[in-house]
């Protein structure tokens, strides 16, 4: 579980850093209006506006990393994927590939 928060956050991280890098305004306090959640931790959204989504989440895994299973709040909820081990792991997979996707693009 922790493993799967830390690489979403690393995707956070490193699209906003790509962002700034290249120059790209993002809301750093909006809410988005259907959540209520903070766009400045939404990964669809961030990765919307940086540009890189939603053609670089492509596989099913990854998709569901982005779309469903990642946000802010799970750092929250440490039983998220008890008894779903081969969840979580292919779920950190996606999350690892796609961090790394990202980050190639920073270099």
């Amino acid at each position: 579980h922790g493993a799967v928060y830390l690489i979403g956050y690393a995707i956070e991280c490193w699209t906003k850093a790509y962002m700034d890098s290249n120059g790209i305004a993002w809301e750093r306090k909006g809410k988005d209006p259907v959540t209520g959640r903070s766009k400045s931790h939404n990964l669809v959204y961030l990765l919307g506006r940086s540009g890189l989504g939603p053609h670089i989440y492509r596989h099913p895994f990854e998709n569901k990393f982005v779309l469903t299973q990642w946000n802010v709040e799970m750092r929250y909820r440490p039983d998220d994927f008890v008894g779903m081990e081969d969840e979580a792991q292919g779920l950190f997979g996606a999350g690892r590939k796609l961090a790394k996707a990202i980050k190639r693009r920073l270099i």
